[in-house]
Parts: structure tokens; sequence; C-alpha cells
């Protein structure tokens, strides 16, 4: 005798039960795993076999070897849940329909691939279209492409405007450390050219926190960047923190800038930061955020 809880619930399996298409499509439908307490007979059971994949991706794990290699239910499998792609067999990994429909699902299922298929860039681009964080997984080729990055990247914006828009100003600096944006993947040295850099500087200005110390002290660069987001100060090199026009953009958007871009006391003795600041803070009062959770980008 066989009994699960669900909820508040108590459900007595019998073996005969096990063995109930209509019980069992029940059961999972309440929660997808409890598929593989399924008899053996309902697990050769391709038709019953697409129901539950439908439902639970995952299912497919629990399937006999036949139909785990059965190609119409590793497509209902993961177009459910992308990372089912992991439990079929290597012909079906291999499969550039199948990969395509799992990458469309989920991006970071890449990971689950093969090298050779981590290194198809329409594969790569599918992937890092639903989620920019797959680029971890494209290969260290694909990770070079300037077109596969800035695929990638346009997420960076979204995850930064959020972070803005969830915190308080004055804990925007911390927050902003600590969230890894998609570019960390990308190829050092294609972040080098400085081309490339201003388009992606111009996307999102936090870009700069991964550029090369030459290009995060480049002024056309850091203009573009503190233009896009005057965040990006905190991240740029001192020499743009001794830049004084490029500094009262940053400021005058919002004050709480100085206390964590260490700006330096190089800068000419006839400007007077604090009167900037107080200038800053008449005209513009810091705006007040919601305290929603960032922790999904941390």
């Amino acid at each position: 005798m066989l009994f699960i809880l669900l909820g508040s619930k108590i459900f007595d399996l019998s073996p005969e039960l096990l063995n109930d298409k209509e019980v069992m499509l029940a059961v999972t439908k309440l929660y997808g795993p409890l598929f593989h307490l399924a008899s053996c007979e309902l697990k050769n059971d391709k038709e019953f076999a697409l129901q539950v994949c439908s439902i639970y991706g995952k299912n497919v794990s629990f399937l006999s070897p036949e139909l785990r290699s059965d190609k119409d239910i590793a497509m209902a499998a993961v177009k459910q849940d992308g990372t089912a792609i992991q439990y079929l067999d290597d012909e079906l990994k291999n499969d550039l329909k199948v990969a395509s429909l799992a990458l469309a699902q989920n991006g970071e299922a890449l990971q689950f691939l093969s090298k050779e298929m981590r290194d198809n860039k329409a594969l790569a681009i599918t992937a890092v279209t639903n989620n920019g964080y797959a680029l971890k997984y494209v290969s260290d080729n694909l990770k070079k492409d300037k077109e596969v990055i800035r695929i990638a990247c346009r997420e960076n914006s979204q995850i930064v405007d959020h972070s803005m828009q969830s915190g308080y100003s004055e804990a925007m600096y911390p927050i902003l450390q600590m969230i890894k944006l998609p570019i960390v993947y990308a190829d050092h040295d294609t972040l080098k050219d400085k081309d490339f850099a201003l388009e992606l500087a111009n996307q999102c200005g936090i870009n700069i926190k991964y550029f090369s110390p030459e290009l995060q002290n480049d002024e056309e660069v850091a203009s573009a960047a503190i233009h896009q987001n005057p965040w990006a100060l905190t991240f740029s090199g001192n020499d743009i923190k001794r830049n004084v026009g490029l500094v009262e953009i940053a400021i005058h958007t919002d004050v709480n800038i100085k206390k964590y871009s260490y700006i330096s006391e190089a800068m000419e003795p006839s400007y007077n930061l604090d009167e900037m600041i107080a200038a800053a803070e008449n005209k513009k009062k810091p705006a007040e955020h919601s305290k929603n959770s960032i922790e999904q980008y941390l």
C-alpha cells in the first residue's frame, strides 16, 4: 500500500491505481514528478507519456529508454521545459529541431548540449534571445561573436532598469556592484574594441563595469555610459572621475552617486563640488522607489 501527501490530503495509491491512466494523470496534474510512481506499463505507453510530458517535461526521465528516444515525446517534453533535454538520448540532443524548441523555452538548456551544438550560432542566438545568461554556455568561439553578445546584452538594461526602480537610491551602488550581468561571460578581448564598447555603453551604461581599464578611462565611452545611466560614473576610471562635466551630469541626476564614486581630489581647486551638489539637491530631490526584491538578479 502506498500513501502520498498532497497539501492537506492523503492519497492511497494501490498498485491498481498506479496503473490507472485517469488516476495517474490526475496525480501528475497535481504534482508533476509523481509520475515516477506510475506502473512500468504506463511508463511504456507512448500516448500516456505524451500527456504527462506535456504537463511536466522532466517526466521524460522516468520513461523507458525506448520512449526517451521518441522524437514526438521529446518535443512535448522540451516544449514544456527546455531543460528536459538533458534526459534525452544523444541523438535527440543533437537534433536541431528538438534543441531549438528547448532553447526557445529555456535558453540555459544550452548547457546540456554537446560542444558542437554549443558552437552552432543559430542555436546560440535562440538561447541568448530567451535568456541573456545563456551566453555562459555558448562555445568560446561564439563568446567572441559580437552579434551573439549584442543580443545577450539586450537584457542588461532591463535588469538594471528593474533594479533602479526596485531599490533605494542610497543603496543603488551596492545593488549594482552585486548584480552579475550577462556581459560578464563575453570574451574580454572582444570587449576591448572601442566601437563595440561604445555600442554596448549606449545600450546599458553599467556595461562599463566590464570594460578594460583603458576604456573605463575613455571619455567618449564613459560619456555614452553616463548619459545612458549616471551610475556608470561609479564604475568609470579615475580620469573620468576628474572630468568636471561628466561628474556634473551624473550628480545632477542623483546626488547619492558622489558617495560611491570616490571622485578624485585632483579636480581643479576652483571647482567646488559641494556647491554643485547643493545646487543639484535643490534642483531635484532623489526619487523614491519601491522596495521590491531584486534577489533574482544577484
